[in-house]
């Protein structure tokens, strides 16, 4: 269904279609982090940031006419060529900066910045930071996998008529020559000597970048989210559901950390007109 504009949007107010409501929350407490320090204004007044719930209604609603409508969407492991060949194909397309909107708080000293000074006082002095950076190496691995498989196509692998099992089963197949053919094709698809050492090669360029660039370029957000910074916010600070965390930790106040440097030119774009 599409997202009711109408009564949204006052004279002269622009749309920003975003694909969940965690997106929604995220980003109208970073407009407002930067409205706090002078980087625009009255941000309310301009935007009205909704969720479409997914990419493909992201993309329908940017392609609306009787509206202008921004579209936000989390990089994921899309290569330079999809999200180019994706903006182009839609001029009001953005991609966040990094994999996921998850990423901008993955990093321990900036999931303590968003923390209430009551909770992050709490922390102080544990050992909170270690055990959350203690998890960041095994998710690097996890990262160059996501991304390997992603641009292998491995997604694609068991969708739609043209994979795995469809091919073979779409209509009857009678030719045990064609069968086998194409039970070769999925087998070369997934054979360890074809992948490994592109993972491999990956990973070691993941390793060598920096700590700051590993949480925003190099690691699943949503999983690492889930996974880790819930489970240790609960192990330090009380037991809440993942919801309840990524609210306490979106709560904008006048002690809220900046809007994230590298996240300001988008914002800005969303602004310019």
């Amino acid at each position: 269904m599409s997202i009711d504009w109408q009564n949204l949007l006052r004279g002269g107010m622009h749309g920003v279609a975003v694909e969940g409501k965690d997106d929604q929350v995220a980003l109208e407490a970073f407009l407002s982090a930067g409205e706090r320090d002078g980087h625009w204004q009255n941000w309310r007044a301009r935007l009205a940031i909704q969720r479409a719930d997914g990419t493909s209604m992201v993309l329908k609603e940017v392609q609306r006419t009787d509206y202008i409508i921004w579209g936000i969407l989390d990089r994921d492991w899309r290569t330079q060529e999809e999200l180019a060949d994706l903006q182009q194909k839609h001029p009001r397309l953005l991609f966040l900066p990094r994999i996921m909107i998850e990423n901008f708080i993955l990093a321990p000293d900036d999931l303590m910045a968003r923390l209430p000074p009551a909770q992050r006082t709490r922390l102080e002095g544990s050992n909170f930071k270690t055990s959350v950076e203690a998890e960041r190496t095994v998710w690097i691995q996890h990262g160059a996998l996501s991304g390997v498989l992603y641009e292998r196509g491995a997604h694609q692998f068991c969708r739609g008529e043209e994979g795995f099992p469809r091919r073979l089963l779409a209509k009857p197949v009678s030719s045990k020559d064609k069968i086998k053919r194409q039970l070769e094709v999925w087998q070369a698809q997934l054979a360890p000597e074809s992948w490994l050492p592109i993972y491999e090669e990956r990973l070691v360029a993941l390793q060598s970048q920096t700590a700051t660039d590993q949480y925003s370029h190099c690691i699943d957000g949503k999983d690492f989210f889930n996974e880790v910074v819930v489970r240790q916010l609960n192990r330090f600070l009380g037991q809440f559901g993942r919801d309840k965390w990524w609210e306490i930790l979106f709560q904008h106040t006048a002690e809220s950390p900046p809007c994230p440097p590298d996240l300001v030119p988008l914002l800005k774009r969303l602004l310019a007109d």
